[in-house]
């Protein structure tokens, strides 16, 4: 029997639950601050925003400790709020506005994913491989903590929330910007600690770029109020974790790829691709499942699959890495004509034109594809496969699948269809999910007790009622609007205004997995078959 079920037959045990978790005559969606912060946690700025549903929403779905710890994490978060706050009044200008807002897409999905291809392509193959791996542990797991916790981002107002992006939709705690920008900081330090100390000027340059890329990415989070300390603090150091995590396995991962090393017992008997791809479906299985409907799964998902290719592609190279030539071929340090360099930047420039069309032609058919042939083989199956993932539909009408599929075409254009998957592009009409339009007030978009906290109306929720029921001695089970309310809880659900389908998790495994395995072998073999890299 389910805990909702419970609550229904026996009220009592909601007074029970929560008083294990707050003093009774506390909400159990109002944590002990200042009236003005706790009211704004409510009357967010956006109706879509994740984590600000009542806390008995949270108390039904989640572990008794997993609830304390998110409360614990929610009275910190308002206590820095006054912080967060001084912090936008005394430090924002127009300028300041524009620099962290467009800067924080350094630190954004479609910054790595536009420039890892180009390191495998230009670079160091081993130094692109690093670089996928741990900005592919730096998301997931923050992603995975995120989804776990579903701690909100800082309340909006009193705080202003600067963003080009849907990034607002996401949980806040912790921030994976900070964590992608401080395994990107660790690995560039790596590297450039590495180079010959008579480019002394190179080193300093490297190092004044890192420190100013650490101000933008790190402190502009909460300058944008997008995070708030204990979010950046944390997301740094599940990076620094990250990256020493990696450089503790590198050796190893690299060397069972390479085949120089088998996996132990009867997992030394299965093709590395094979155990790749299994250990890539067990990460997507594993990934938390989050109250509200927060993006970060399919972000970390994404980038689970990335990951996945660029393994294998790894396996298919073995120990003999692929040629290369840098983005300046071999003029550097030497005496050449300016038609050797401008022969050269063609070639470079050639080289990124073709490998970004074949990724995006890869995504556009392979999605165009699989969306056809993937929805009737998920409905033949669906008797003995589901997916038990909340916020996504099983995708037994593939009609109705194939309308709304024309439908964001048509909203979005055709960027919709190529771009989103591929790029999250800070745009919000490129960063396209398919919306479910509301025609009545937007606010019923929210949960009743959400509604509640609106001017004007009613301010307390279902259990803080049962609460008072109870201290006053009355006997609850003969309250018809206790009933009525252990009902609602019962048959509520979280709001829904993102329609995701169990089909395209698969497809963005699929689709991704091939992106990563394109940029790291298909894509540089071309490039040395057609000559621009012989």
């Amino acid at each position: 029997m389910s805990s909702s079920a419970h609550i229904q037959s026996n009220p009592s045990l909601i007074q029970n639950k929560s008083e294990l978790e707050l003093k009774p005559e506390l909400s159990l969606n109002q944590p002990q601050v200042n009236h003005h912060h706790t009211l704004n946690r409510y009357q967010t700025s956006s109706p879509t925003a994740a984590g600000l549903q009542p806390d008995h929403v949270y108390l039904l779905q989640m572990s008794l400790w997993r609830f304390k710890l998110r409360k614990w994490l929610l009275s910190s978060l308002d206590k820095e709020i006054s912080i967060l706050e001084f912090i936008q009044t005394s430090c924002r200008s127009p300028t300041l506005d524009w620099v962290m807002i467009h800067s924080s897409w350094l630190g954004s999905h479609s910054f790595f994913i536009l420039t890892l291809p180009l390191v495998f392509w230009f670079g160091d193959s081993y130094m692109a491989r690093s670089q996928v791996y741990i900005l592919a542990g730096a998301v997931y797991f923050s992603g995975a903590i995120k989804d776990f916790l579903c701690v909100p981002r800082p309340y909006a107002p009193p705080i202003n929330r600067l963003s080009i992006s849907n990034h607002a939709t996401e949980y806040g705690f912790p921030s994976t910007h900070s964590a992608t920008s401080t395994s990107t900081i660790l690995i560039a330090l790596e590297h450039a600690l590495a180079i010959d100390p008579s480019h002394l000027f190179t080193k300093l340059f490297i190092f004044a770029s890192l420190g100013l890329y650490a101000i933008l990415l790190v402190f502009g989070r909460i300058y944008c109020g997008m995070h708030s300390i204990q979010d950046v603090i944390c997301g740094s150091s599940l990076g620094a974790l990250v990256w020493a995590f990696h450089r503790t396995f590198q050796a190893g991962l690299t060397s069972w790829l390479e085949g120089r090393t088998i996996a132990p017992g009867f997992l030394g008997t299965l093709p590395v691709p094979v155990l790749v791809v299994i250990f890539g479906l067990v990460m997507t299985a594993a990934h938390p499942q989050p109250i509200d409907d927060c993006p970060c799964f399919e972000d970390s998902t994404a980038f689970v699959a990335v990951t996945v290719g660029v393994m294998i592609a790894h396996w298919a190279v073995g120990n003999n890495p692929l040629p290369t030539r840098p983005f300046w071929g071999s003029l550097i340090d030497t005496n050449h004509t300016l038609m050797d360099l401008i022969t050269q930047l063609s070639i470079s420039i050639t080289k990124i034109v073709i490998g970004l069309i074949v990724l995006f032609a890869w995504r556009f058919t392979l999605k165009e594809t699989l969306s056809r042939i993937l929805p009737p083989l998920f409905r033949l199956a669906a008797p003995l496969l589901q997916l038990p993932r909340r916020h996504y539909f099983p995708t037994s009408d593939y009609s109705a699948y194939r309308d709304e599929l024309k439908q964001m075409k048509r909203e979005g254009g055709l960027q919709a269809t190529i771009i989103p998957s591929l790029l999250h592009i800070p745009i919000p009409i490129l960063r396209h999910r398919h919306l479910v339009k509301i025609k009545d007030d937007p606010t019923k978009l929210l949960h009743p007790s959400l509604q509640n906290r609106l001017p004007g109306s009613i301010e307390k929720d279902p259990l803080i009622r049962t609460n008072s029921l109870k201290s006053k001695n009355m006997d609850p089970s003969k309250n018809s609007d206790l009933i009525q309310d252990s009902n609602k809880i019962n048959q509520w659900k979280p709001p829904t205004v993102v329609k995701h389908h169990d089909v395209d998790v698969l497809m963005r495994l699929i689709v991704y997995a091939g992106i990563g395995f394109l940029a790291g072998f298909g894509i540089p073999v071309l490039f040395i078959y057609i000559g621009l890299d012989s």
